[in-house]
């Protein structure tokens, strides 16, 4: 329906032409639902692993669209998601929550059954199905649609395994110190001027070395200050060296 109008009568003629545009119009949407109708009740012979996947209904829309089950057949899965998808399904209104990717998928119970956060993956998983599910009835490879249950069972499978929640993490004990052997370090000239660099000093050695149960004598040196010197002394007097 126009929206706005001048307010003139259309001419006989031209509403004589408008009326019979009208009255074929729903005259081709009459004979696509027979045909449709034709499709559904037949959906068991002509695909029935397709009918399987998304049911009867939307197998012969799928089917109708394309032209045939050859023509379906052909198409990639990306295509098959797409077809009788609209763009906008509100005028003048936002279009972030309007699904514009999906097409009669829609309305598979497969889908309809999918929790609305995964139905986008849900749909483009559905639409690879029924794309090798077509392809086997275009080939009259399984008359008995056991190929179609089975990639209905499988598309159900891996919603529920989407839905499962991630594995907890699990907290890691620190080894025990020194239980196992160190690596081997990288060796070569870089690696052997970092070792000389904090390597400890002959002096440094001497100073840190101690010895159980032996007594030693701390002696003031005026270059290095105060160092201990392991020497046999007495208990009762220690010198002090200048």
């Amino acid at each position: 329906m126009a929206s706005t109008t001048t307010g003139k009568p259309l001419p006989e003629n031209v509403l004589e032409e408008t009326i019979n545009a009208c009255d074929t119009v729903f005259a081709l949407d009459s004979a696509k639902k027979k045909v449709l109708d034709f499709l559904e009740g037949s959906m068991g012979y002509i695909a029935p692993n397709l009918s399987a996947v998304v049911g009867s209904a939307v197998s012969a829309k799928l089917i109708g669209i394309a032209g045939g089950v050859s023509e379906l057949a052909n198409m990639p899965a990306c295509n098959v998601q797409l077809l009788d998808a609209k763009k906008t399904d509100r005028v003048w209104f936002s279009n972030t929550k309007s699904r514009f990717r999906i097409g009669y998928l829609e309305q598979s119970e497969a889908f309809q059954a999918t929790p609305p956060y995964l139905r986008s993956r849900a749909c483009r998983l559905l639409a690879a199905k029924s794309t090798l599910a077509v392809r086997v009835d275009s080939a009259r490879g399984d008359p008995s649609g056991s190929v179609g249950r089975a990639l209905r069972q499988d598309f159900y499978n891996k919603i529920e395994k989407w839905q499962e929640p991630p594995p907890a993490k699990l907290r890691k004990p620190l080894p025990v110190p020194d239980s196992e052997p160190k690596k081997k370090k990288r060796g070569g000239r870089r690696s052997r001027k970092m070792k000389e660099r904090y390597a400890m000093t002959d002096m440094r050695k001497m100073a840190n070395r101690m010895l159980f149960g032996v007594p030693e004598e701390r002696l003031w040196n005026a270059w290095s200050g105060w160092v201990w010197q392991t020497a046999p002394i007495s208990y009762s007097e220690k010198t002090l060296c200048c």
